[in-house]
């Protein structure tokens, strides 16, 4: 949970269940998974709009601690804010848990959306930007966001130690996010070419010839921060490479770019045209054709005005 205490009296509460997500770090690194925190790194900056109003937060994960956005503690709140994903057992579970007034997205039952249990409710839709969305929880406060890095937050952060030349590339493993091998084969070969240095992160491709291990969110956070550039596809890695403001280009196969669109501007670059992608699941009716047609110079020349 996210506990706020602050001005009037004013506490709120994000519950979050990635605690035990960031734990099976270990126990999947063999396989050559990694699971990063992910959408939820997009409320970071709503969280710094609550902390710059006077409020004081906390988490039940450490994630936001490590990065030196909040505490990690409990408390009594005034609000327990809830983001999207809960369904109506998870919603039960933390209404019963934790005293307080509760406002957030509607949690589900057999597709339909109900707020029973809310005191203000918002419904989420997965066709406009996470974003977009958390800024109405937000502006339900009389706050608004404003622009935020993690840069003011990171005790490594070294402008002059970013590598000009370094590229960093967030794969995923995951089926409906896996790029095939030869287009990364093919991106790599173009980049080495024109004399970038390029290291990979979360998922290894091309056998970790290129990869770097980072076990926990303080050591990836690092190794992104190092370089100027970023690649990669929809992923947890993304989302963290945008609060560290970095120039990237984001590749979006059958997940919803506008959806999971970064907070900054970058280059987005569309495998799948029109609405053809499938926001939560793990199934394509296309088996995720639209991967096969990647041509690794559309990437470099959206990099290129970048880079120039």
């Amino acid at each position: 949970m996210l506990f706020c205490y602050g001005l009037n009296e004013l506490t709120a509460v994000v519950p979050f269940l990635f605690y035990k997500l960031l734990n099976r770090i270990d126990e999947n690194q063999n396989r050559g998974q990694r699971y990063w925190p992910g959408n939820q790194l997009q409320f970071i900056p709503h969280i710094q709009a609550l902390i710059r109003a006077g409020h004081e937060v906390f988490s039940d994960s450490d994630l936001y601690c490590r990065l030196g956005i909040c505490g990690v503690g409990s408390a009594k709140s005034d609000w327990n804010i809830v983001l999207f994903g809960y369904g109506v057992k998870k919603f039960a579970r933390v209404k019963l848990d934790y005293a307080g007034k509760f406002i957030g997205y509607q949690y589900r039952v057999k597709g339909k959306h109900y707020s029973l249990g809310y005191d203000q409710a918002f419904r989420f839709d997965p066709d406009r930007s996470e974003v977009e969305q958390n800024d109405e929880i937000l502006n339900f406060f009389g706050l608004t966001r404003e622009g935020y890095s993690l840069q003011s937050h990171y005790w490594w952060h070294d402008t002059d130690k970013k590598d000009p030349k370094l590229v960093v590339i967030g794969a995923s493993g995951k089926t409906e996010k896996k790029l095939p091998e030869d287009y990364w084969s093919g991106l790599v070969g173009l980049l080495l070419e024109n004399g970038y240095e390029v290291k990979t992160v979360d998922y290894p491709i091309l056998g970790g010839r290129y990869h770097v291990e980072t076990p926990t969110v303080e050591d990836l956070a690092f190794e992104i921060n190092r370089a100027t550039y970023y690649i990669g596809v929809d992923s947890g890695p993304m989302h963290l490479a945008d609060l560290l403001e970095m120039k990237m280009v984001i590749i979006f196969g059958p997940t919803s770019s506008e959806k999971n669109k970064p907070i900054n501007s970058c280059r987005i670059l569309k495998a799948c045209e029109g609405t053809c992608y499938n926001w939560g699941r793990y199934a394509c009716a296309k088996n995720f054709s639209c991967y096969e047609s990647l041509d690794p110079y559309k990437v470099v020349e959206y990099l290129n005005p970048v880079i120039r």
